[in-house]
């Protein structure tokens, strides 16, 4: 929830750039789509200045956390000692993202965004598997098991975040709207900076509100 604030102040403090823009904040929930996942919390805050009747840009300040296992896969053949067999991942980013807003229809109830930002690590643990052999005694013999090791050393301090989404806006009283939102991510970034390859893209949903500063004219 501290993090939740930080985004909340984050964008108060900007909107004042802005005076033909909107502003909002918004909650939900979203999964990794790598392995086996978990529903995790995501939080964001936004600010945007018009540029037309339907185009916007600004800036997003967003809390996301990833949650999953993956299994690599492997064959008990192509296995050597020291080898990573799983990794359960759970870690939290806070991500700063320019954003593109471009509003579709009259009213422009309808909006699609796109944005691309940089992690940073909030908080977080990786656990790895990892197979090797072990001797058993009396009498000798040569066994294998698997030992479950912390890694969160290996976590990335930063990643990088593409996303592509859209927005249902409801109208309410003096220019606030109810917004319900979908969102799909792709995260190039490797997530364990030692080891095989362990990455994974990620949609959320969320609700939240926005307000929209209504449009002034000048007379000369």
């Amino acid at each position: 929830m501290k993090i939740a604030a930080l985004v909340a102040v984050a964008a108060l403090i900007s909107m004042q750039a802005f005076s033909q823009g909107m502003y909002g904040f918004e909650g939900g929930f979203g999964r990794a789509t790598a392995g086996k996942s978990y529903t995790t919390p995501v939080f964001t805050g936004y600010v945007l200045g018009k540029l037309t009747r339907s185009f916007y840009v600004g800036g997003a300040v967003s809390y996301q956390q990833y949650s999953f296992r993956y299994n690599y896969n492997r064959t008990a053949a192509s296995l050597t000692d020291g080898d990573i067999i799983s990794i359960r991942n759970q870690s939290s980013y806070v991500i700063f993202s320019p954003k593109v807003d471009f509003g579709i229809g009259y009213r422009k109830y309808f909006h699609l965004h796109a944005t691309f930002g940089v992690g940073l690590l909030a908080e977080g643990y990786q656990l790895a598997n990892t197979y090797g052999t072990y001797a058993a005694a009396p009498p000798i013999s040569i066994g294998h098991d698997t030992t479950a090791v912390y890694t969160s050393h290996n976590l990335p301090v930063l990643i990088s975040r593409y996303t592509l989404g859209a927005s249902w806006r409801i109208p309410t009283l003096r220019y606030w709207n109810i917004v319900v939102s979908g969102e799909y991510a792709i995260i190039p970034t490797n997530l364990t900076t030692h080891g095989p390859s362990l990455r994974t893209n990620f949609y959320c949903f969320t609700v939240g509100i926005s307000h929209k500063y209504p449009m002034t004219f000048v007379e000369y």
